[in-house]
């Protein structure tokens, strides 16, 4: 071949079979056209189409959310406390959870219903202790709390695996409201960046 510096896999084989090679057998991972390779199509996974939870305007009225603090928390749902390293948000996460557990005020708001707390602590889990033990000092609790603190926790990334997680955690969960009596549980994950591994 002259006058050319760089030729691809395609043309080789192309060139190779107009000289007389006969492969035995292609990859299957491409096709060729003209003698170039082409990306294999894979046929398109099909499958149901979801049931979604639709609704016209107009069809349904509005109703409150019911809250665990009123214009702070509600008693179901996400909630998310952001901000920088280093800006408190564990620190504001376990006073949060201190007065849902206690049934205190949180920054003048006090919960409709007490709450025991299962917590993550995927991140400084080593200092936990301590940070509760301020929290209940500031907010004047000696008696124990329905708090369980679980360290040296990481989500892992495969969809099975996880799966078992979840119903691990179903196991906490029912073992802590079993034990605290408390119908309502609130789960903290602090935080998500370092519980779950993506």
């Amino acid at each position: 071949i002259d006058n050319v510096e760089k030729i691809g896999i395609g043309t080789v084989f192309h060139l190779a079979e107009q000289g007389g090679y006969r492969p035995k057998e292609r990859p299957q991972q491409a096709q060729y056209v003209n003698g170039h390779a082409k990306a294999e199509q894979r046929p398109q996974k099909r499958i149901e189409r979801p049931n979604f939870d639709g609704f016209w305007d107009g069809d349904e009225q509005p109703t409150p959310t019911p809250a665990l603090i009123k214009g702070a928390l509600p008693m179901t749902g996400l909630c998310i406390i952001g901000g920088q390293s280093g800006a408190g948000k564990t620190y504001v996460a376990t006073y949060l959870a201190g007065c849902l557990a206690a049934m205190l005020p949180f920054f003048g708001k006090k919960p409709r219903h007490q709450s025991a707390v299962l917590y993550v602590a995927a991140d400084g889990g080593a200092n936990m202790v301590p940070r509760q033990a301020a929290m209940k000092k500031a907010l004047g609790i000696t008696d124990r709390l329905p708090i369980k603190t679980l360290r040296r926790v990481s989500f892992p990334a495969d969809e099975d695996e996880f799966l078992q997680y979840l119903a691990f955690m179903r196991e906490e969960v029912r073992d802590l409201r079993g034990r605290s009596h408390c119908s309502h549980v609130t789960l903290f994950i602090d935080t998500t960046s370092a519980a779950f591994v993506l």
